[in-house]
């Protein structure tokens, strides 16, 4: 029996399960917005509900509490600041879940996870790695324009060497060349 068991374990280990609903709950919050399985988008209800009334109340706990899930600074700023005041009037129910179609692979159920009321902020806060990614390629862009490197003219393509003759010979003949010659040591 199933007595105070309340989490679903997707067949997965506990990491690989938090992560899956931490990754969850970071897309959410970035784009208010995700399809997923119905079972996940019903579990991952649990975890962005509890983060948005963490963000009711702006304190430095809440601020680390949060941050155990959503490891993103800007994302964390976001949620306190423009997500969590939409719903500061609201005891509970931030989230909805709306059934979809059947996925065509394997037939489970799919649905919709999105927020009650939408923000526009979050839609303009990218994940860290784009954004690391975003200074790579802005950094290599400066570097290229503060030295001007002289244009230097293409090296003519050389004409191409003629390959040696492919010897005729069999397999046997090349080994027995290989191994000294001789042919008192392989069948003919």
């Amino acid at each position: 029996m199933r007595h105070s068991r309340r989490t679903k374990k997707f067949d997965r280990h506990s990491s690989h399960r938090q992560a899956m609903l931490k990754n969850l709950a970071k897309n959410l919050l970035i784009h208010q917005k995700v399809k997923t399985t119905l079972a996940k988008a019903k579990e991952g209800r649990r975890l962005i509900e509890k983060l948005i009334t963490l963000g009711k109340k702006d304190t430095v706990n809440n601020r680390r509490l949060a941050y155990i899930y959503i490891q993103d600074r800007k994302l964390i700023k976001s949620l306190f600041k423009d997500i969590a005041p939409l719903f500061k009037d609201r005891p509970g129910g931030y989230t909805r879940v709306l059934k979809t179609a059947n996925r065509n692979g394997d037939g489970a159920q799919m649905a919709i996870l999105e927020l009650v009321v939408k923000s526009k902020a979050p839609k303009l806060i990218k994940p860290e790695v784009e954004r690391v990614k975003e200074k790579k390629k802005v950094s290599s862009a400066t570097k290229a324009s503060q030295k001007e490197k002289p244009k230097v003219k293409p090296r003519p393509i050389e004409k191409e060497v003629p390959q040696p003759k492919e010897n005729k010979r069999g397999f046997i003949s090349n080994l027995r060349k290989y191994f000294g010659g001789g042919s008192k040591n392989l069948p003919r």
